[in-house]
């Protein structure tokens, strides 16, 4: 016979929370690893529950697969009651739950090659069975809910019996503990006067005697410092007499050698300047006195297309001749490039491009010499203000490349107007 829960709860005395859980596989709200050890203790068993209106039948230590794979992966699956529900439909004919994973893999229509494989360990599969379900049991369904009806209402009278007892020592003891705890409150607190005097005055004569102690390692320390300070002034004093006196031998040298190199550089350069100055007069006098713009004689034989109207011609159609020697020095002309990484000195009062590779020659120092052949350089018939009577007239000039100390080197760069002739013999232009 059936009875009602709330009859149930009332005959013994209590009341029962209504739930669900039993020990069955499938009907059981437990989830995860719980779960799983309800259904397969030990990892091993097998049986059957209803899910909905389908029974199901499980065992344990299996999973299906097959070629077709194993079939709709599900996640978040808390127990094989779960898992069974996503197999509710009528073309699924099984599935597989793993439950520390929590997932569930549903068979569908398309998996027609499953099989069962095992050992798996924390798997199970859920098989859908042709069986009805059958109608529960109602004394058998009601058993559980009595049990635990039983065992709440146990435990019931059995609080209410410690209860009962704890309130009477409790009443017994109330007044003797009011007692002893006065008392003790009041021992308590002359024991804690008597102590905390006790404590001050020692504080105040520990703090006094470590007052005079600090008192007197302060003066310490600071005379100590006093005297480093005093020690560093004296030597810092010492170290920059030593130092000014060492700069100023330093500077006093220094300066003896710069005059002296001075001096040497001066009269070098006097020397130099005397000599180019000479040069200068020598070349000017041969221009003077030689017929029809040629200068040392040298260079009678150059074809007239290359001397006359050199300016122009030496790099123009009129003249095919690349290769000079004029004073003594093979020349070789490069038409069509700008000149840099020399010294450049204007040369003026020249009657041709010749002349001045000839004063070149005579110059050791001079690499080559550029000119323009349209325009800007050289200009023709320009006056400046230093030229004499005898410069006023069809005077140009070109750009002597003198050598730099510790570096002989010409580089080229493409400019159609600008011109250069040099000495192979004392660089090779790039």
């Amino acid at each position: 016979m059936l009875l009602p829960l709330s009859l149930i709860a009332a005959l013994l005395g209590t009341t029962v929370a209504s739930t669900g859980a039993t020990s069955k596989c499938l009907s059981s709200n437990t989830l995860g690893a719980d779960n799983y050890q309800l259904c397969c203790p030990n990892g091993q068993g097998s049986g059957k529950g209803t899910v909905g209106e389908t029974v199901f039948e499980y065992s344990c230590g299996q999973y299906y697969t097959g070629k077709s794979g194993p079939g709709t992966q599900h996640r978040q699956v808390n127990s094989a009651k779960d898992c069974a529900q996503l197999c509710s439909s009528p073309d699924c004919p099984g599935a597989s739950w793993q439950s520390t994973r929590k997932q569930c893999w549903v068979l569908g229509s398309g998996n027609s090659d499953y099989s069962a494989f095992s050992p798996a360990k924390d798997w199970l599969i859920i098989t859908r069975s042709a069986e009805t379900p059958k109608d529960p049991d109602p004394e058998e369904e009601c058993k559980d809910l009595i049990d635990a009806a039983k065992e709440t209402a146990e435990e019931k009278i059995k609080c209410e019996a410690e209860k009962a007892e704890l309130t009477d020592k409790a009443a017994t003891t109330a007044g003797q503990c009011e007692s002893d705890k006065e008392a003790a409150l009041a021992g308590a607190q002359a024991q804690c006067a008597t102590e905390k005097k006790q404590i001050q005055e020692e504080g105040e004569a520990q703090c006094k005697s470590e007052k005079e102690a600090a008192s007197s390692q302060c003066e310490n320390d600071k005379n100590q410092l006093q005297e480093l300070v005093d020690d560093a002034r004296s030597q810092c004093k010492s170290e920059k007499d030593a130092a000014n006196t060492q700069c100023e031998n330093a500077k006093n040298e220094i300066r003896q050698q710069g005059e002296s190199k001075l001096q040497q550089s001066k009269t070098q350069c006097d020397a130099e300047k005397s000599e180019l100055q000479q040069k200068v007069q020598e070349l000017e006098k041969k221009a003077a006195s030689a017929p029809n713009g040629q200068g040392h004689g040298q260079w009678q034989a150059v074809d007239p297309q290359c001397r006359d109207s050199s300016w122009t011609n030496l790099c123009g159609s009129g003249c095919s001749q690349r290769q000079f020697k004029l004073g003594g020095v093979d020349f070789q002309v490069k038409c069509g490039v700008r000149t840099n990484g020399a010294n450049e000195e204007a040369w003026y009062y020249r009657q041709s491009i010749l002349e001045c590779a000839e004063a070149c020659a005579l110059t050791p120092r001079c690499l080559g010499v550029g000119w323009r052949s349209i325009g800007g350089e050289p200009a023709i018939g320009v006056t400046r203000p230093q030229e004499s009577a005898n410069h006023k007239h069809h005077t140009q000039y070109c750009h002597a490349m003198i050598r730099q100390d510790g570096f002989s080197m010409l580089r080229n760069t493409p400019l159609y107007y600008e011109h250069l002739i040099y000495a192979p013999a004392r660089v090779t232009p790039v």
